[in-house]
């Protein structure tokens, strides 16, 4: 079941300009919009919010030290790999760990990360394999994206291996976002209707949801793109 989304904070309206970018502002009855910047959701966004709302001057935010793993993050989430290359779930899901991240160890050096400390982060997880996997998946992102951007010199997620069975279902690999994305983009005859959540993510549960296709999926019904056929050749 889909949780029910949670309410906007009063007075607070979204727009979007002719160019597609999403703006906020607060407007209290008929007074003046108040732009309020930063990421929706960060506590720069939420401080804007709340002195907007008050009719007080927005703090000013203090810049990361140049460097850090809350310097790092700032500009990742602004780079187009993480616009432009993954899906709006991924990246809801994946700025929650992020955001973790920097307020354990924003203050950090983020060429100080070691591969040690990755492993040790998950194994805190290890609890909750699915968990556990996601951020490691978080950590490969950014750190292959400061790797490329010279931020980094090394990406401390090498080596770093997934835990086994946290994404299979009754033998089925459980699709990612990405993989579901690949897959209607190959086939956009095919009907709209599968559920995206995790009780129907498996290829068995898709081919049902989808009348047009003749039994499960296999690797062959995605993309030449998909990990999953390289993985093949």
């Amino acid at each position: 079941m889909t949780p029910m989304p949670r309410p906007r904070p009063p007075h607070l309206n979204r727009e979007t300009t002719r160019h597609g970018t999403v703006v906020w502002y607060v407007r209290r009855g008929d007074g003046p919009r108040i732009r309020i910047r930063g990421e929706y959701g960060s506590p720069a966004f939420q401080a804007a919010y709340e002195a907007a709302v008050r009719g007080r001057p927005a703090p000013e935010a203090k810049p990361s030290t140049v460097g850090t793993v809350a310097w790092l993050v700032e500009r990742y989430l602004t780079s187009r790999q993480w616009s432009e290359e993954l899906s709006a779930a991924t990246r809801a899901q994946r700025h929650g760990l992020l955001k973790a991240m920097v307020e354990i160890a924003g203050h950090e050096r983020a060429d100080a990360i070691t591969r040690r400390a990755i492993q040790e982060g998950m194994d805190r997880r290890k609890a909750k394999p699915h968990g556990a996997n996601n951020w490691v998946k978080t950590m490969r992102g950014l750190f292959a994206w400061a790797v490329d951007s010279e931020m980094v010199p090394a990406d401390p997620t090498r080596g770093v291996k997934l835990m086994s069975g946290a994404n299979d279902r009754n033998g089925f690999h459980s699709w990612t976002e990405e993989e579901v994305a690949r897959f209607e983009a190959h086939w956009p005859s095919a009907p709209a209707s599968v559920s995206r959540s995790t009780s129907c993510s498996t290829p068995a549960c898709v081919g049902v949801m989808r009348p047009g296709l003749a039994g499960p999926m296999s690797a062959t019904a995605l993309p030449a793109s998909s990990p999953r056929r390289r993985a093949k050749r």
